[in-house]
């Protein structure tokens, strides 16, 4: 999804408050906390933003569209970007409790995307059950098929009530060292923890429904030279079936709040990534301790 005028005019004001930013560093070395579901172009943009000088990889090419961490990962020039990270991987990982102990506090700074919880299930749902294997496996989905699975697509309130029972606290548990779906953790979470590591821990908490504002504020953050391209807000992960795609999202969001099922413990963690944001936002922008822009 390209980036619109509008969008483009956001780019050039932020550009200008980046070049005239108070001291500051960068966030060297960055732990990347990747939830399912929640843009993946936008760990891509922290990866230009902190590397610069690597050449950018379309990710909306057929090689590169349903995998397009594999094709930047794979470029030759992050090797050397990889130093900038304490941790950077296409899969899905939770942080090590080390990273919370006050002795480390400020020695890696974490950085994730969160997403409203409906939404997230939603997309989940659509992608041939995302993080519930058992469904999958049932339905016979495979998440990298180009189409909608037919088992999701003929959708019902059984299936989005057993989806969402499979993926609840998804969010929070990521972020307190479990897995995504809840047949491998069990289900305890414990809440105040994951919002005190997102309140106390996070040096930016990007929000998938703010993609091209996160990737603006990230850059800013840092000190990133100049305004990204346009590429930086495509996505590359287009909805499986287009429209259809599109449809069984909106239909499942529908169904959640006619079921009224809500995630308590996403709910609060989004919650706190929102606060991060805004709080991110309101900090003076960054250079680098060099003075010179990244």
């Amino acid at each position: 999804m390209a980036c619109v005028a509008l969008c483009a005019a956001a780019l050039a004001v932020h550009a200008s408050a980046a070049s005239s930013s108070s001291e500051g560093s960068t966030l060297e070395p960055i732990w990347y906390l990747h939830i399912p579901k929640t843009a993946t172009p936008f760990m891509l943009e922290v990866v230009y933003a902190m590397c610069p000088e690597m050449p950018r990889v379309d990710i909306t090419t057929p090689q590169c569209v349903y995998q397009p961490e594999g094709c930047v990962f794979a470029s030759p020039s992050w090797r050397s970007c990889q130093k900038k990270f304490a941790h950077m991987s296409p899969g899905h990982v939770s942080p090590p409790d080390a990273l919370f102990r006050p002795a480390r506090a400020n020695t890696t700074s974490l950085v994730g995307m969160f997403r409203d919880p409906k939404a997230r299930v939603a997309s989940g749902y659509a992608h041939a059950f995302h993080d519930c294997p058992a469904m999958a496996k049932r339905y016979g989905c495979d998440e990298h098929a180009n189409e909608l699975c037919a088992g999701a697509a003929s959708v019902t309130e059984a299936k989005v009530a057993e989806y969402f029972e499979c993926v609840r606290g998804c969010q929070g548990r990521m972020l307190t060292g479990g897995h995504c779906h809840r047949d491998v953790d069990g289900v305890f979470v414990d809440v105040a923890e994951a919002v005190r590591r997102i309140d106390e821990r996070f040096a930016f908490a990007g929000i998938t429904e703010r993609f091209a504002a996160s990737v603006m504020d990230f850059r800013a953050l840092v000190g990133a030279r100049g305004a990204a391209p346009p590429a930086a807000f495509a996505r590359s992960n287009p909805q499986r079936g287009g429209a259809r795609g599109e449809r069984l999202e909106r239909t499942v969001m529908r169904i959640l709040d006619r079921l009224g099922l809500e995630d308590e413990v996403d709910e609060a963690v989004y919650a706190a990534a929102l606060r991060k944001n805004e709080e991110t936002r309101r900090r003076p922008l960054a250079r680098p301790p060099s003075g010179k822009r990244l």
